[in-house]
């Protein structure tokens, strides 16, 4: 966009905010507000300093400005990012902020008007906080997608449905907050971190294969079909004390351990059966006891659970889960 043409439009915007960003090399950047119309400031050369972002509707980059990204959840009000075409790192496709080779998106404005998005072919990591509190309906990913990153669609209530296609990593949060999100087809992912799931409208899914999971990758909310005979069923252990619910299961049945600190194992454990899929206070009441046997404050817990249902009244237990081992307090 023609520099000087920008610039006269501002001066006729009223209620809007746009902030103009120049780099190292020189030249100004120009910030057009509520309070302070067509106010001029010297060398803003990293939007990382600017303050007061939730103000801004509009942001520009000149052909200068080489410096990082900021957090979209600050720009809380963006609507609209534009670069210079002369950039040398950055580029505006569809309306989204890519790395100027096209692999990397950066940031989609949250206020943007946009029901449908389609992630450009080139794109093969959405970074972090790309696309926090947007608008969007519905995001359609391409083959060459690998990773998406922490945050990058966190609280997106519009979204509905979500295939991942290609990709291999989804990081922590990545959906969190999604509350809408009702169906997921996890495609050929193999690493999803923590809560990257959680508070998502979901309410069946199915693992039929090894995923690495990280804590609380799936809302406790979510059944859980593994896709194998009932017996042959490796429970997911989301936390120390919460557990996804295993699709037909009656009940559940749980081991504890406690180490003192010096990470021995004490020789007696404790045992119990539950029907919901989670530690009741009153056992966790049970393991704060054995802790005072061990004459410290500070224990790690080791957790293990399988669920059972009946077969010709006789209980048929899954396997037995992973460890999930945590040091916590409990006192």
């Amino acid at each position: 966009m023609n520099m000087r043409k920008l610039l006269r439009n501002m001066c006729t915007m009223l209620m809007a905010s746009v902030l103009l960003v120049t780099g190292s090399c020189g030249g100004t950047t120009w910030v057009s507000g509520v309070e302070n119309t067509n106010t001029l400031i010297e060398k803003l050369t990293n939007m990382e300093e600017i303050k007061d972002p939730e103000k801004y509707t509009q942001i520009y980059l000149d052909e200068n400005y080489l410096g990082p990204v900021p957090d979209m959840w600050e720009f809380e009000n963006l609507n609209n990012i534009e670069v210079s075409e002369k950039n040398t790192k950055y580029k505006i496709v569809d309306g989204a902020l890519l790395s100027k080779d096209g692999s990397k998106l950066y940031a989609f404005p949250p206020q943007k008007e946009c029901k449908i998005y389609a992630v450009p072919k080139t794109v093969k990591v959405i970074c972090a906080d790309a696309f926090y509190r947007s608008k969007i309906e519905k995001v359609t990913f391409t083959d060459n997608l690998r990773k998406i990153g922490e945050s990058a669609f966190t609280a997106c209530n519009n979204l509905t449905s979500i295939d991942l296609m290609n990709v291999k990593t989804v990081e922590r949060w990545a959906f969190g907050s999604c509350t809408n999100l009702t169906q997921l087809n996890l495609g050929k992912v193999k690493n999803i971190g923590e809560r990257a799931f959680w508070g998502i409208g979901v309410k069946n899914i199915t693992l039929n294969k090894k995923y690495n999971l990280g804590v609380a990758a799936f809302d406790t909310k979510i059944k859980i079909n593994y896709g194998k005979k009932f017996k042959d069923i490796k429970p997911y252990l989301l936390s120390y004390k919460r557990w996804n619910e295993v699709k037909g299961a009656k009940g559940y049945e749980v081991v504890v351990r406690v180490y003192n600190l010096d990470n021995v194992k004490d020789k007696v454990y404790l045992k119990t059966t539950v029907k919901k899929p989670k530690l009741s206070k009153k056992f966790r009441k049970k393991i704060a006891r054995m802790n005072e046997r061990l004459n410290g404050e500070i224990s790690s817990l080791g957790v293990k659970i399988r669920a059972y249902r009946y077969k010709n009244k006789k209980k048929v237990y899954t396997k037995w889960s992973d460890i999930r081992k945590r040091t916590i307090y409990l006192g």
